[in-house]
């Protein structure tokens, strides 16, 4: 049985920990015993265990490389007796994983613009992104391009789309309930973002195109929904009644 160690900084449940609760649910747990490490008083927690996951609560920061970090999660691997750690964006597992002489991955499940560093700094990523993980998977062909820039090896990268479970058929009566709740006539046209409300996910882009469509004709039509949480909650609201949109977005 190979046992596999998941290490994921999310403090919220965002796409990387629905992606996380989908493997763990359809792995083959004759084949496979996997443990998570998260950080201390992660939203992601009760998903976990309800799958009877093993979890590990992290008491410092693992999407940086700081020393605490490193020794708390060699502790942990160790602990576990991983075969293989999977460390999304938590650098810190990256590095723990091979000091302890293990078998490293890690997925990008974005694609971010390059910060322009200097000479010596892009040398220390590039190097650091070599070393510290023995295959990569990027969930998009542009996620691949994103790792070559920042200096993955191209036979170090594979693209292996997301998963999901299929779509269930939902019933009259939940339709029903949901748009009373949310106060949605049966004609409403609506348009949803289900993201983590972080900057990077492009909700300030979703907000001006509702702005923009208000004043048309189909303005009175076209509902906005925004489906997840995150930091930029209070932001985003804020944002909405500037734009004196609130009667067309939901949260």
């Amino acid at each position: 049985m190979i046992k596999i160690l998941f290490v994921i900084s999310d403090q919220n449940i965002g796409g990387a920990g629905v992606w996380l609760c989908n493997l763990l649910r359809h792995l083959n747990r004759r084949e496979f015993s996997c443990a998570v490490a998260l950080p201390f008083g992660s939203r992601l927690r009760e998903r976990l265990l309800h799958l009877g996951v093993r979890i590990f609560e992290l008491q410092n920061r693992c999407d940086t490389l700081n020393v605490a970090s490193v020794r708390e999660l060699t502790s942990v691997i160790c602990g576990f007796e991983a075969d293989l750690i999977h460390a999304n964006a938590a650098i810190s597992a990256r590095m723990a994983g091979k000091l302890c002489g293990k078998n490293v991955i890690h997925t990008r499940h974005c694609c971010f613009e390059i910060p322009d560093r200097g000479m010596l700094q892009r040398a220390a990523q590039n190097l650091t992104n070599r070393l510290l993980s023995d295959l990569v998977i990027a969930t998009s062909r542009s996620a691949a391009e994103n790792l070559k820039e920042l200096g993955i090896p191209q036979s170090k990268i594979r693209v292996i789309l997301n998963g999901s479970d299929p779509i269930r058929t939902v019933e009259a009566w939940e339709l029903e309930e949901l748009r009373a709740r949310w106060d949605l006539k049966e004609d409403d046209f609506c348009v949803g973002i289900c993201a983590r409300l972080a900057p990077c996910k492009g909700h300030s882009v979703f907000l001006r195109a509702a702005e923009r469509l208000r004043d048309t004709a189909l303005g009175d039509r076209v509902k906005w929904i925004v489906v997840g949480d995150g930091e930029m909650r209070g932001h985003l609201e804020q944002n909405i009644r500037a734009l004196g949109l609130q009667d067309s977005v939901r949260m």
